[in-house]
């Protein structure tokens, strides 16, 4: 499982001004909101039910599935996240999950190779607004990203499986088209370089970086460890690439910690996000139409107003 970083804010039509917002109550109230009829109107593309439940503090599950066994538990409010993790573990057929963990500044996303994207939890959180007669505003996030330096690649202790692109430009570049003849209309190589079984490739990639890197390369990713105990992560020197943490435990009780851990320790995210707030000109003050939903009455009273 792979921990992404998603910067949020919204969006006001009516002033053409993005405004950076604070959704952990918003989202604790709409959870804590007693209406299975209601959080059965959130449909992703016209297939799949999405449900945003509970797990500790500001971590959720969430939810998309189309199993109507499932969709049938939860609209008559007889279902826990625990209760419905456990059936899609044991069948993923059934729909699939991802944990949420928010903060005031961003959420982190975990998410499995099948399990629910951000876009789809962006769609989920647009449809609440407009279904509390929020439509003047658009919930938007942005994944967080970062280049890495050659010196923070020779630092890296462990390193795995690594890409590199020889395009046009790139030195390397006649000698590989050489191979293919003089008459062809190659744009690039993509050059995969893997450790033996059991064996390492740290110190090839090294000398490489040192001694052969050219700045005409588009692409060089590099799968390594910050840390030795630490799970493998993805790199790019040449690219931005998304800042993540991998997740390998199974373990539902440890995934959970293991969340909360890595967000709180990845000081890379906390240098990202800082640039991102103060190189945006976002509106900070309060948006009070959201905000009184933090409150649980709110909705109760506006639903049953629609």
């Amino acid at each position: 499982m792979q921990l992404k970083y998603f910067v949020y804010y919204v969006y006001s039509e009516s002033t053409g001004k993005h405004y950076f917002i604070d959704l952990r109550k918003f989202i604790k109230a709409f959870c804590k909101y007693d209406n299975p009829s209601f959080k059965a109107k959130f449909i992703y593309s016209n297939e799949e039910n999405m449900y945003l439940f509970p797990v500790q503090s500001n971590l959720y599950i969430f939810v998309m599935t189309r199993d109507n066994d499932i969709i049938k538990t939860i609209d008559k409010g007889k279902a826990n996240y625990n209760e419905i993790y456990d059936k899609l573990q044991q069948n993923e057929s059934l729909g699939f999950a991802s944990y949420l963990l928010f903060t005031d500044q961003l959420y982190a996303f975990a998410s499995t190779t099948m399990g629910p994207k951000n876009n789809s939890f962006v769609s989920m959180v647009n449809d609440i607004f407009k279904s509390i007669g929020l439509d003047n505003y658009e919930f938007m996030s942005e994944l967080l990203r970062q280049k890495t330096t050659k010196a923070e690649i020779l630092k890296l202790p462990v390193i795995g499986r690594t890409v590199i692109e020889v395009s046009r430009n790139h030195k390397m570049f006649d000698k590989l088209s050489g191979m293919f003849g003089k008459d062809h209309e190659i744009k690039s190589f993509e050059v995969i370089i893997k450790p033996l079984i059991k064996g390492e490739i740290t110190k090839a990639v090294k000398h490489y970086v040192r001694n052969e890197f050219d700045e005409q390369e588009t692409k060089f990713r590099v799968k390594a460890k910050a840390d030795i105990d630490d799970a493998f992560s993805d790199y790019y020197l040449v690219e931005m690439g998304a800042i993540t943490d991998a997740i390998n435990s199974k373990d539902e009780s440890k995934l959970i910690d293991l969340v909360l851990e890595k967000s709180g320790k990845n000081e890379d995210l906390k240098r990202v996000i800082g640039e991102f707030r103060n190189g945006n000109n976002f509106q900070k003050s309060p948006i009070q139409s959201i905000n009184r939903f933090n409150d649980i009455h709110t909705w109760a009273d506006t639903i049953r107003d629609i």
